[in-house]
């Protein structure tokens, strides 16, 4: 059964511990596309509701953003649950999500020009209509307050994404030309893309067909290759939060159904890889413990289940993106590790 709506109010509508297990993944609070719901992670009253609906020993996984997992975790345990580990989920299929300095800056005219006479003309096309900031905001922004960024801040103007420039050119017609200049952004172009993408996993370059351009204004040059604080993302973590046990986990099992996670349902594999022996006494010279193996040397229930996820995509790269010996030192690597 599939229930749609506010989770707030649904949960209010489920028994109390009537739930064995929470996979969420939940707004990460970055503001993604300006959009009012993703300004901040859920607060801690929708977990003590989560909380209220989950069995005692219940498991919660709870999907996270890299730069705000802390602000997810702080309120998922003020609201009572108890946080058990952090799962990382390893991808190879992310892309830089980056401001690129230098292409701003000539989006600014270099020295700022464009920008400052953009601000002006922009406020006057809005008192001329009497119009608020605030409708203003919600025409083109989506109500975001990124409008009043465009007629500038006390510390600060931004101009328009290619989508608001169009937003605002239809609506405000005496825009159009200044806002050509800003959607064609006089760039040196240097060739075309022949993909969309630079490789499985690679940096997102632009469409296929689509010009590559390099910086055209003095002041732009100087910032070519800078960009935003956007590293290529490569993980995501899952928060594992658990509500308390009644009693021990053996009591919370038989009373609820319910206590810790199956460890050896999640075992991966038996085989080892080649040239691997296991040492006949389950126990390696450094003191870490393995199983004893059968007489084939192999874990007859496969290895643990580790708190990293790799995807396909990761594993491919992984596979075809160095060399026959380093893939094997890697490989022991790994396996001596693990």
């Amino acid at each position: 059964m599939i229930i749609q709506g506010d989770c707030i109010e649904k949960m209010k509508e489920l028994p109390e511990n009537s739930v064995d297990t929470i996979i969420t993944d939940p707004p990460y609070g970055l503001s993604f596309m300006g959009k009012k719901w993703d300004y901040d992670v859920p607060s801690k009253k929708v977990w003590k509701e989560c909380l209220r609906v989950l069995k005692p020993g219940g498991t919660a996984l709870i999907f996270a953003g890299s730069r705000t997992q802390h602000r997810m975790a702080v309120n998922v345990e003020d609201a009572g649950f108890l946080l058990k580990d952090c799962i990382m989920w390893l991808y190879g299929s992310g892309f830089p999500k980056a401001t690129d300095i230098s292409k701003q800056l000539d989006k600014r005219g270099g020295n700022n020009h464009l920008a400052s006479e953009f601000a002006i003309k922009l406020k006057e096309a809005r008192t001329s209509r009497g119009i608020g900031a605030t409708q203003a905001d919600k025409m083109f922004c989506g109500g975001t307050t990124n409008y009043s960024w465009f007629e500038g801040r006390p510390k600060g103007q931004r101009m328009p994404t290619d989508k608001e420039a169009i937003l605002i050119m239809n609506e405000w017609e005496e825009l159009k030309p200044l806002l050509e200049k800003v959607l064609k952004v006089e760039r040196d172009i240097v060739g075309k893309y022949d993909a969309d993408m630079g490789g499985l996993g690679g940096e997102r370059l632009g469409e296929k067909d689509g010009d590559i351009t390099v910086s055209k204004t003095p002041e732009a040059k100087l910032w070519n290759g800078w960009k935003s604080h956007g590293l290529k993302p490569a993980y995501e973590p899952i928060i594992v939060a658990m509500k308390p046990n009644e009693g021990s986990y053996a009591n919370n099992a038989l009373k609820y159904g319910v206590a810790g996670i199956n460890i050896d349902g999640a075992r991966i594999g038996s085989e080892l890889p080649e040239g691997r022996k296991r040492h006949g006494g389950g126990i390696k010279g450094n003191g870490t413990s393995y199983e004893m193996p059968d007489s084939k040397g192999e874990l007859p229930s496969g290895r643990f289940p580790a708190n990293i996820l790799m995807s396909c995509e990761c594993d491919y790269q992984l596979k075809n993106s160095i060399n026959k010996e380093d893939k094997k030192k890697l490989i022991d690597w790994m396996y001596e590790n693990s």
